[in-house]
């Protein structure tokens, strides 16, 4: 149990610290603009760095925690290159897809920091028998409303 509550204490700080987000659902936000290409870095940088993942991969989560930070200290935050992130769900029970769609529901300036805690918390709520609520647990913790959860996973258009 403690360790459970541990778990949680540091999901919650590290949602707090990439910042509570505002709500997605709110406001005109179309899917288009949800899908739109996020990029982590300088948008003019002459490299562009392509990655396709899926949030339920113990390898693309292992890039994320290990890899990502010494690329972005070394090519992203000089301005030598960008990182575009797309989606790539892999698996047959759709925890990857809602994953990915809970980080495209949340605002762009929050969405690599929703990455960010879905990968360093993947072995979690990947193997929680109940997904969709650790997946909504973990918006709420960064703005999403349970409500607005809800309305992101019924999306149609942005599971297709």
């Amino acid at each position: 149990m403690h360790k459970i509550t541990l778990f949680f204490a540091n999901l919650a700080m590290a949602v707090l610290v990439v910042g509570l987000a505002h709500s997605a659902m709110a406001g005109s936000t179309t899917v288009e603009e949800m899908l739109a290409d996020r990029v982590l870095g300088d948008a003019d940088a002459p490299i562009t760095i392509i990655e396709y993942s899926s949030l339920t991969c113990p390898h693309c989560a292992d890039f994320h925690t290990n890899t990502l930070p010494k690329l972005k200290a070394n090519y992203l935050d000089t301005g030598k290159a960008k990182l575009v992130y797309r989606d790539f769900p892999l698996g047959q029970d759709g925890r990857s897809i809602i994953a990915a769609m809970l980080a495209r529901c949340a605002p762009p300036d929050r969405y690599f920091g929703f990455l960010d805690v879905l990968f360093r918390s993947q072995r979690n709520w990947a193997l929680a028998p109940d997904p969709f609520a650790a997946l909504s647990q973990i918006g709420q913790l960064g703005g999403i409303s349970a409500e607005d959860f809800e309305v992101c996973m019924k999306n149609e258009e942005l599971f297709n």
